[in-house]
């Protein structure tokens, strides 16, 4: 009589689906992990180059205003998108700060124009308010709005924030 001897060597197919389905939540699972960690990075950069962009312009704007002599543009308790004043150093007067299409452009004189923003942000919308009162030596307050630019229509995280700031002519 012959002994049969079960070795009972690879799986079953009950176990065989269990173990496939255990793996297929699993790598979802990581997916849809990886999926939340790059749209948060999306996020985290879209913000941080609109306050960063954002920051800069105002700063640039507010302390050219500080060293000016006179504001040309807009006049005293008008509002304009664009500011013309005369800065102590001559060969730069008038120095503009005007919307040219998505772009803020800074011209000094007769110089070349110089674009304020980089191409991942652009100006929406820019008010320059002359607050001064008659007795004093200039007041401009200016009023930006600066969103993420979506390149090629993509499906990316938009953004865009409004920054506020005033300087007042020192002499």
């Amino acid at each position: 009589m012959q002994k049969i001897i079960k070795n009972k060597k690879g799986f079953s197919l009950v176990e065989l689906v269990l173990y496939i389905s255990v793996l297929i939540i699993l790598l979802g699972s990581i997916f849809l992990f990886m999926g939340l960690v790059f749209e948060s990075k999306a996020k985290s950069q879209t913000i941080n180059e609109v306050e960063r962009q954002g920051e800069f312009i105002i700063r640039t704007i507010l302390q050219t205003v500080r060293n000016t002599n006179t504001i040309n543009s807009p006049t005293v308790g008008s509002s304009s998108n664009s500011l013309s004043i005369n800065v102590k150093n001559p060969t730069n007067s008038p120095t503009t700060f005007a919307l040219n299409g998505t772009g803020l452009v800074m011209t000094e004189a007769s110089q070349t124009p110089v674009i304020l923003n980089n191409n991942l942000v652009e100006i929406k919308n820019i008010v320059f308010r002359n607050v001064s009162q008659p007795s004093t030596t200039g007041i401009i307050r200016v009023e930006i709005t600066i969103a993420h630019v979506n390149p090629e229509n993509q499906n990316e995280f938009k953004y865009e924030k409004t920054f506020y700031g005033s300087a007042t002519v020192r002499k």
